[in-house]
């Protein structure tokens, strides 16, 4: 059964998904050295450990002050700044405040709450103690983590399916976090697939991306310039990536 609280979030998604659908009017494409310039955040600003949403934070699809974003900001944000299709686009949004336990607006700061979006295992952020709620204050990328990651890539150009796969392994099998008091789920770990099936999609072409950009994306928070979405990121093309990776990972676990 139910708790009356998460019937009354039930209820306002519910509703916020026809709100949004009813008011959603598609825009032309836009280019984001132009009409969404890059602008880094303050120290008043509010940031996620999430880099896609504070690229969009950055480049102005979300409320730049990553502060009080609506339902509707959110995804149209996802739909503008990186191409999504409606389903994909809803199931973000309205998923997010699902695992956040709460109703519109969020802050991006809400993103670091422990396993509700955010989770341990990332491959660019520090595991910390599942019972620390809001562990992240301080949300910039961790440069080792990174360099590892990076580190990855096959031919130091790209980062394919297969390298992505490589590095969840290694990061999964690390000393460091087998012996910390941390969890990755099934539900997390599958959200940490779809991260970089997403990334993978969006920004490349669903089988490697350029690493010279994810050094740019995770390190600075910023999309290509002159960037517009060059195709739909839809849900059945993630999941497929996402599958793709996993396939991967079980092999060279396999090994």
């Amino acid at each position: 059964m139910f708790t009356r609280s998460a019937k009354f979030v039930v209820v306002a998604i519910l509703l916020g998904v026809l709100t949004t659908v009813r008011s959603f009017a598609p825009q032309a494409p836009l280019i984001a050295s132009v009409q969404h310039p890059y602008v880094p955040p303050t120290t008043d600003d509010d940031r996620s450990p999430c880099p896609a949403l504070n690229a969009l934070a950055n480049h102005g699809y979300l409320p730049h002050d990553g502060r009080h974003i609506t339902h509707s900001q959110l995804f149209h944000g996802l739909i503008d700044g990186f191409g999504l299709s409606y389903p994909l686009a809803t199931l973000l949004t309205f998923g997010g405040y699902t695992l956040l336990r709460q109703v519109p607006p969020l802050s991006l700061l809400d993103i670091s709450r422990v396993n509700g979006v955010e989770h341990n295992c990332s491959l660019a952020h520090n595991d910390i103690p599942w019972d620390h709620e809001y562990p992240r204050l301080h949300v910039t990328a961790d440069v080792c983590l990174l360099n590892k990651l990076f580190a990855d890539s096959s031919d130091q150009r790209t980062l394919s399916i297969e390298d992505v796969a490589r590095a969840r392994v290694r990061r999964e099998s690390s000393p460091e976090y087998k012996n910390a008091n941390v969890t990755l789920d099934a539900l997390h770990a599958e959200i940490a697939r779809g991260e970089m099936a997403l990334v993978l999609g969006i920004f490349g072409d669903s089988n490697e991306v350029s690493l010279d950009f994810l050094k740019r994306f995770f390190l600075n928070e910023q999309l290509p310039d002159n960037w517009h979405p060059r195709a739909t990121q839809g849900l059945v093309k993630t999941a497929r990536t996402a599958r793709k990776i996993r396939a991967h990972m079980d092999s060279l676990r396999k090994q």
